[in-house]
């Protein structure tokens, strides 16, 4: 790891931040709500039903292929992460973190949790997941950890022809909804409905 993401994790350590493994699905809720700010207001996303986070930790927390994780100061929760384990691989799946707590860098240290706990599960590597090339604040802040990089390619097949008015009428009526629940001044509990509501449809 370069020497700033040491720093990041004795910095976080110093400020009390604490890394427990989350163990019921009333913390896992604690996690989803600090998911859905992150996907709202630093995103301007909406996120997944609550369900779809349910139905993963039904299916996996019990296994030894899940790794859930939640970081505290003071008693307080302020970040979390989810890690998934296939074969000897680890994958980096979900973490979320209050953007008021940003200061205690958690994200470094929730990783450095996660590679500890994976090891001792032995898994050998993590894999961090596909970043878009144009993402060159998530690409470097991978790169902190002595990642490999590869290509990752993609095989598309588009239908012939033009979209038609109406599909091009529904994309734009998405995009449309998506960015008035996301608008700052919408409750929470109303965006959180509306992306049960959108997933179903257009997930």
């Amino acid at each position: 790891m370069q020497e700033s993401t040491q720093r990041a994790i004795r910095k976080s350590q110093r400020d009390g931040l604490v890394i427990r493994v989350a163990d019921s699905e009333q913390e896992l809720r604690v996690f989803f709500e600090m998911h859905l700010k992150i996907r709202k207001y630093k995103l301007g996303l909406l996120a997944q039903p609550f369900q779809f986070f349910q139905n993963i930790w039904r299916h996996f927390v019990d296994t030894p292929a899940w790794i859930s994780s939640l970081g505290s100061v003071s008693g307080q929760n302020r970040c979390g992460r989810f890690l998934f384990g296939v074969k000897d691989t680890l994958y980096y799946k979900f973490n979320a973190s209050l953007p008021a707590d940003l200061s205690h860098r958690p994200n470094d240290l929730l990783i450095w949790e996660g590679i500890q706990r994976g090891k001792a599960r032995g898994f050998s590597s993590l894999d961090f997941g596909l970043s878009d090339i144009d993402q060159e604040g998530l690409v470097r802040y991978k790169r902190k950890f002595g990642t490999q990089e590869k290509i990752i390619s993609f095989l598309r097949h588009a239908p012939e022809g033009v979209p038609s008015l109406a599909e091009k009428q529904i994309r734009n009526l998405l995009a449309q909804l998506t960015h008035r629940f996301t608008n700052q001044l919408v409750p929470d509990v109303v965006t959180e409905g509306a992306g049960e509501d959108l997933y179903r449809l257009f997930a």
